[in-house]
């Protein structure tokens, strides 16, 4: 790994990726879910594969340790995810790979010390962003080759980032008060503000996370946490028209959008039962993709063109 002057990594990085996302308009057909999951007691996490409508189930990756954050490459036809796999009892061997979605074409990308997390593509298929521990040892939001070979520090504190599909924004959340807010910046680290406002009652503080962007990348979704409730939410990405999508039982987590932007895969807990759900855009027909298992989380949709 190739760590460069941020002026001169983000040349080499961005070149002419907003105008071939500008002019990507192919539309998209919706393809299979990719998860992390423990499906049986003392497993570990790893990365399973299943079609929306809950068939087809397959086991992807078999490694010790934690296998998480996949996200699927914006053509549909690579995965690339988080694992310690090489030390699974260290916090600290936390590397990028990438591979298809059969487990072919496997390769690890990161071959260094720092703790490399929470992991999304480019809207080009070129790059990378991420969170990661590198140079100083504190969590900020990077960008990087898909290669591996060129990295570039975006900001020195935030986490959980989200390339929008146009190639211009990222969101991420930082907690500049102690509570997570989610925020945007351009594509080279530019122009850094604050999407939410997390309300606030008797000094607790909702915790907003997990942004999510649009197909359009005109709206984004996200979780909120407040006052006993895990919720998902859909906000305008000039900041209005915030709307809170699922009113059921139980915790909603980590919603991702469909690639047609019609329906959203999320995570519900409800006491001791968990599992991948699909809903439409507007939180109405909920339907559990996955029955059994132990623990489930970061689903992404699979683009098909």
């Amino acid at each position: 790994m190739r760590v460069l002057s941020a002026g001169v990594a983000l040349c080499a990085l961005l070149g002419a990726a907003v105008a071939a996302a500008a002019t990507d308009a192919v539309p998209r057909r919706n393809g299979e879910i990719v998860f992390s999951a423990v499906l049986r007691k003392n497993g570990d996490f790893n990365l399973y594969v299943i079609r929306p409508d809950g068939t087809k189930l397959r086991r992807i990756t078999r490694a010790r340790g934690f296998e998480r954050y996949p996200s699927w490459s914006p053509d549909g036809k690579w995965l690339s995810y988080i694992s310690n796999r090489t030390n699974p009892r260290s916090e600290r061997a936390y590397e990028i790979y990438v591979m298809r979605p059969n487990g072919s074409g496997w390769r690890r990308v990161t071959r260094d010390r720092w703790i490399d997390d929470q992991l999304a593509w480019a809207s080009d298929s070129r790059r990378f962003v991420f969170a990661s521990s590198r140079l100083s040892g504190h969590f900020g939001i990077w960008v990087m080759g898909s290669d591996g070979r060129v990295a570039a520090r975006l900001t020195r504190d935030g986490a959980q980032p989200a390339w929008a599909p146009d190639g211009t924004t990222i969101a991420f959340t930082r907690a500049l008060k102690g509570y997570d807010e989610i925020w945007l910046m351009e594509a080279d680290g530019s122009k850094q503000r604050q999407l939410t406002t997390p309300p606030s009652s008797n000094e607790e503080h909702a915790v907003d996370s997990m942004p999510d962007w649009s197909p359009a990348s005109e709206k984004l979704l996200f979780t909120r946490r407040y006052r006993g409730r895990t919720d998902v939410y859909a906000i305008d990405a000039d900041g209005t028209g915030i709307r809170r999508i699922t009113t059921q039982a139980g915790e909603h987590t980590w919603p991702r959008w469909s690639p047609d932007g019609k329906r959203i895969v999320f995570v519900r807990r409800i006491r001791r039962t968990v599992g991948i759900y699909v809903m439409d855009a507007d939180g109405s027909h909920q339907r559990r993709v996955t029955g059994g298992g132990i623990d489930y989380a970061y689903p992404d949709w699979q683009p098909v063109r």
